[in-house]
Parts: C-alpha cells; sequence; structure tokens
C-alpha cells in the first residue's frame, strides 16, 4: 500500500468522520462542557444541590456524560483511533515546518 499524502489522509478524516457524526458527537458533547464551564455567580448545579454536594454530582454527571458518548460514538472513535492514529501529530508536524 503506497503511503499517502497528508491532505488525502485529512480528506479520508473528513469523510470518516462525517457532518452527522460530527454533529451527534458534539451534541453529547456540549452538556459535559455546560457541566463545568460556568460562572461562580452562574453554577447551576450549587443551586440546585447546594455547596455540600456539588462536587459529587459534577462527578456522577461526568461519569453519566462519557458512559452515554463512548456508547453511542464508541464504533466510529474507535476506527478513527485504529485508522489515523498518528493524523494529529502529522497535521502539527507540518503545522511546525511551514511556520519556519
Amino acid at each position: 500500500m503506497a503511503k499517502k499524502e497528508l491532505p488525502q489522509e485529512i480528506e479520508e478524516f473528513i469523510t470518516d468522520f462525517d457532518f452527522d457524526k460530527l454533529s451527534s458527537f458534539l451534541m453529547d458533547v456540549i452538556p459535559l462542557v455546560e457541566l463545568y464551564a460556568v460562572e461562580e455567580d452562574n453554577d447551576w448545579v450549587l443551586k440546585e444541590v447546594g455547596p455540600e454536594d456539588t462536587d459529587n454530582v459534577r462527578i456522577v454527571r461526568t461519569v453519566y456524560l462519557i458512559s452515554k458518548m463512548s456508547e453511542r460514538h464508541s464504533g466510529i472513535l474507535a476506527k478513527i483511533r485504529a485508522k489515523y492514529a498518528r493524523l494529529w501529530e502529522k497535521i502539527e508536524k507540518n503545522a511546525v515546518e511551514k511556520k519556519i
């Protein structure tokens, strides 16, 4: 099998992880981000459960959200991990080389 050029690998990645899969994945990630991206004066978890249980609720909810994400997206994530294991390193290396 011939070695693929970086642009070809990126194109294949985009084809495999298409818009529908990406948007579905992001829709599952957003609640996790919202769980921690709060301002001190607008912490919805703190308001709901009080200061004693805030950390525990965040931990339990984090575990739930991550298990939900892994269950729903494990197939595509495993495929991408196996097929494009070094793609990010190649992209970073290419970006650094072009800056020099």
